[in-house]
């Protein structure tokens, strides 16, 4: 029983640092941090504040992953990325670090969390257009 214990103390204190550093990162996506190399590599090097999401295939991170083995950024999510229920991979740009892991992308590896990403800036772009009339009409 003193396993559980542990086990118990280990999760609370891992609820506690969730809760210290804001939003968790939801189920389907894994925060990464992507350098200028591995944008280019990959065909993202136009990502950022003007351009949020982009898709790129499975095969061409895993291909990146087997080229460059553990020095491509994609290393560290290589089985979340095999195991993607969905072949054109959904990369978001986290400009803000809404998570404060000092990542700066976001990788939809399930096809739930990839709609959620669209559905967001669908909305973005609405309200961003909505904005842009309002300040036009005054």
């Amino acid at each position: 029983h003193g396993s559980a214990r542990g086990a118990r103390r280990a999760s609370l204190r891992r609820n506690m640092a969730d809760e210290e550093e804001g939003p968790g990162i939801p189920p389907g996506v894994e925060s990464i941090f992507l350098t200028g190399g591995t944008l280019k590599i990959v065909g993202l090097e136009d990502m950022g504040p003007e351009v949020l999401l982009k898709r790129v295939s499975k095969e061409t991170l895993l291909g990146d992953i087997q080229y460059r083995g553990a020095i491509s950024d994609f290393t560290i999510v290589k089985k979340q990325i095999s195991k993607a229920d969905y072949d054109e991979l959904l990369i978001r740009y986290n400009e803000d670090d809404v998570y404060g892991d000092g990542n700066n992308f976001e990788l939809a590896v399930t096809k739930a969390a990839a709609e959620v990403f669209e559905a967001r800036e669908a909305e973005r772009v609405v309200t961003a257009a909505a904005a842009a009339e309002a300040a036009a009409a005054e």
